[in-house]
C-alpha cells in the first residue's frame, strides 16, 4: 500500500486530524472524500468537503517523492473539477501539498508567474514540521508519528506510547481504535521497510495484520493488482503497447471486471477496442 492511500485512509477516518495537522480552525464539520477527475482519469489524493456552505473546499496532495510538476498537476486537477462541477465557480478552495520529505519539495519558482507574490490557494507542509509545532495533539495524530522518528530504537521506545493514548481516547469507539492501530502498523512498515510484520505486530500488541479488515483488504488489493499486471502484459504484447499504460487504464477496473476483460481480450481486435470496454465498464462503475 503506498503512502498516500495511508493518508486517504487516515483522513476519512479522522478528517479532524487534517485541520489539527494544518493548524485550522474549521467553521464547520468536513468530510473526506476522493473524487475522480475524468478528463485526466485520475483519482486525487484527497478533498476535504465541508458539511456546510460558503466554507472552503481543501484539495489535498500528499507527495511522497520528488515530481518537478507537481504543483502544476494539482492546479490542473482542481481547475478541471471546478469546470466539470460549475455550480461551485465561486466558491473558497485552497489546495494543499503535504510532503512527507523537504527534499520532494521543487519549490514555489516552478511555478514562474504564479509564485511572483502572495498564494493564499495553496498551502504547503512538511509532515514531521507539521507535527512537531502541534501543541498538545490528539490521540489520532499518533498514527502519524512514525513518520517522525528517525531509528529503530527511537520506534521501539515509543510505540506503546502511541498505542496507549489512541486506547485512551473518549472520542473513539473500538472499531476506530483499531482502525487507527491497523494504520499505525501501516506507516511503521512504510518507514521501517526492513520490520517484517509479526515484529511490528509484536511491538504494538495487535492482532495479526491478516486477521483485521485492513489485512483482508490488502490482500485482496494485491490480488487485484496481480490481475491487472498480468492483463496489461497480455494486452500490450497482443496490441504493441506499453504494459504501463494499459495497467494505468486497467486499475480502476474491479476484479470481475477484469476477469470479464480476460474473456474478452480474446475477441477483440484492437487497443481501440479494448479502451472502449474499459471506458464502458467505468461508466457503470460512477
Amino acid at each position: 500500500m503506498q503512502t498516500d492511500k495511508l493518508f486517504h485512509e487516515f483522513f476519512q477516518l479522522a478528517p479532524q486530524a487534517f485541520f489539527e495537522l494544518l493548524q485550522i480552525e474549521p467553521g464547520c464539520a468536513y468530510r473526506f472524500e476522493s473524487p475522480v477527475v475524468k478528463a485526466v482519469e485520475r483519482r486525487m489524493d484527497g478533498l476535504l468537503e465541508p458539511a456546510e456552505p460558503g466554507h472552503p473546499r481543501y484539495f489535498l496532495e500528499v507527495q511522497g517523492y520528488y515530481d518537478k510538476s507537481i504543483y502544476w498537476r494539482v492546479i490542473q486537477q482542481v481547475g478541471l473539477y471546478h469546470e466539470q462541477r460549475p455550480q461551485l465557480q465561486g466558491q473558497p478552495w485552497q489546495i494543499v501539498c503535504l510532503f512527507l520529505d523537504r527534499s520532494f519539495d521543487p519549490g514555489l519558482e516552478t511555478l514562474g508567474t504564479l509564485a511572483g507574490g502572495p498564494t493564499p490557494w495553496l498551502i504547503r507542509g512538511y509532515v514531521d514540521d507539521l507535527l512537531t509545532h502541534v501543541k498538545a495533539p490528539s490521540p489520532v495524530l499518533n498514527v502519524l508519528l512514525p513518520l517522525t522518528v528517525g531509528t529503530e530504537a527511537d520506534l521501539r521506545q515509543q510505540a506503546g506510547n502511541w498505542v496507549e493514548r489512541i486506547h485512551e481516547s473518549s472520542e473513539l469507539d473500538q472499531a476506530a481504535q483499531e482502525r487507527l492501530l491497523e494504520l499505525l502498523a501501516q506507516f511503521i512498515a512504510q518507514k521501517f521497510s526492513h520490520l517484517n510484520r509479526k515484529e511490528i505486530q509484536t511491538m504494538l500488541t495487535l492482532t495479526p495484520i491478516e486477521e483485521t479488515a485492513l489485512g483482508k483488504e490488502l490482500l485482496e488489493e494485491g490480488r487485484q493488482q496481480g490481475q491487472v499486471w498480468l492483463l496489461a502484459d497480455l494486452i500490450g504484447q497482443r496490441f504493441s503497447v506499453r504494459s504501463e499504460l494499459v495497467a494505468k487504464h486497467l486499475a480502476p477496473l474491479r476484479s470481475h471486471d477484469l476477469l470479464a476483460l480476460g474473456h474478452y481480450l480474446l475477441i477483440a481486435q484492437s487497443y481501440s477496442q479494448i479502451e472502449a470496454w474499459v471506458a464502458g465498464r467505468l461508466a457503470v462503475v460512477e
